[in-house]
């Protein structure tokens, strides 16, 4: 445990369902519904000042004219019942100019564990060890009691967190059932996915992940019966056909060559192949492949003609990729339109470009490329945090003059290449064998 004013913290809190709070083990009543609700808007924001304006927003939908203080008198209670629990004052709870904090342990709160586990899990996944991973998830998923923040679901203050978390949790769920899906446990996973879908009919990789249970488990029959299934549910609710990840799974179970255990497919596109060998390079090849192994964000920087489109191209050939050329988008309003075309998506959809960029790119294993990114720096890294936090599978690699500045980003700067001194004489005596009419 951390120390908090010179003390022990032995506090723990739970936000994922009810709130629940905890002194070494023993479980504590901190009040009634608006004290419940004071804690866990504090606890969205944990180790720094909330405002009191900010409280009173999301603990009162219509506030009282009395509200702040009111709010001062929730908070002394607040107080009295956590100092009753532990015997003796506690500075957990602390007043700020302007607004409180609560002051907690490192990984004394559920939602904090939760996001730690869920990201080992994915480490674990793409390390291939899926047994771990799947472990890891449902490990992660079993902090869960109820929806999360329940106790100020009803309240606008709250509303982008608890989205933030059960979009996180879903996310869990999938790769659990991915984990799952490899080490063979397609039988297990029938009833569960069939649930899912029906709770989330508008999720493609559900019904993708229910189509492969079913065919690996000897059903090929049901697993196309579930691919019209999702297909009447898209059309019939968005007016939209499935994504090609969905249609490129179908495809794969209509083949009669099919083997018993098919992979998701991964949507490829071809990058574009030069003309002229690529020389000189090989060791900054190598250096992007393996940057990219370990980092899901790779920035490859230089100043113009240094070469960094060229070696982009280089170090995502042979995998799933996309280019996605920036030089003459002028609109920074457009790059989700230019990001969807080279990933080949209609233009028409019910659905917004950014959403169905990441439907589209949800359960693939895939790399990115953003070329010449320089004069859209801010909307190229907006777009970037996106797609990296709602497409775990995905990896970016971006050329810059200039870094894009997000969190995690990793940088390659790329000098020009130097011509060596018997270059240049090679140069000069081909110069002189042409002056020459091509004679020696």
């Amino acid at each position: 445990m951390t120390q908090v004013s010179g003390e022990e913290a032995l506090f723990d809190y739970g936000v994922l369902g009810p709130l629940e709070v905890r002194f070494a083990g023993a479980p504590v009543s901190v009040g009634g519904p608006r004290h419940r609700a004071l804690l866990t808007a504090l606890l969205i924001r944990p180790n720094t000042v909330v405002s009191i304006d900010h409280l009173v927003e999301t603990l009162w939908e219509d506030p009282p004219s009395r509200a702040t203080e009111l709010l001062y008198g929730r908070v002394a209670e607040a107080r009295r019942a956590m100092r009753s629990a532990a015997g003796r004052p506690v500075p957990d709870l602390e007043t700020h100019e302007g607004g409180y904090l609560l002051r907690i342990a490192d990984g004394a709160l559920d939602a904090q564990r939760f996001e730690r586990l869920v990201e080992a899990g994915s480490r674990a996944a793409q390390a291939g060890d899926h047994r771990r991973a799947a472990g890891l998830q449902g490990e992660a998923l079993a902090l869960w009691r109820g929806p999360a923040l329940a106790d100020v679901a009803d309240l606008p203050g709250a509303e982008a967190e608890i989205a933030r978390l059960g979009e996180l949790r879903m996310r869990a769920v999938q790769a659990r059932i991915d984990a799952d899906l490899a080490e063979g446990r397609h039988h297990e996973l029938i009833a569960e996915l069939v649930a899912l879908v029906a709770e989330h009919p508008l999720d493609e990789r559900l019904w993708g992940q229910l189509m492969l249970a079913r065919h690996r488990s000897g059903r090929l029959g049901e697993a196309l019966a579930t691919f019209d299934a999702a297909r009447r549910e898209l059309v019939v609710r968005l007016g939209t056909e499935p994504g090609e990840h969905l249609r490129g799974l179908h495809r794969q179970l209509l083949r009669p060559d099919l083997e018993s255990s098919p992979d998701v497919p991964v949507p490829v596109a071809v990058l574009p192949r030069p003309l002229t060998t690529f020389v000189g390079r090989d060791s900054e090849v190598a250096t992007v492949r393996r940057l990219l192994r370990t980092h899901r964000l790779v920035t490859v920087t230089g100043v113009g003609g240094a070469g960094k489109s060229r070696l982009a191209l280089e170090a995502g050939a042979g995998r799933a990729a996309w280019l996605v050329e920036l030089a003459a988008l002028t609109q920074p309003d457009l790059l989700p339109d230019a990001v969807a075309d080279a990933l080949g998506l209609p233009p028409h959809s019910a659905r917004s470009r950014m959403d169905s960029i990441v439907e589209h790119l949800r359960g693939v294993d895939g790399l990115l490329i953003l070329d010449n990114c320089e004069h859209l720096l801010d909307s190229v890294a907006g777009l970037a945090e996106r797609m990296l936090a709602r497409c775990p599978g995905l990896r970016i690699l971006a050329t810059s003059r200039e870094r894009l500045g997000v969190t995690g980003e990793t940088l390659l700067p790329l000098l020009g290449l130097v011509v060596l001194r018997h270059d240049l004489e090679t140069v000069s005596r081909l110069g002189r064998w042409f002056e020459h009419g091509g004679c020696a």
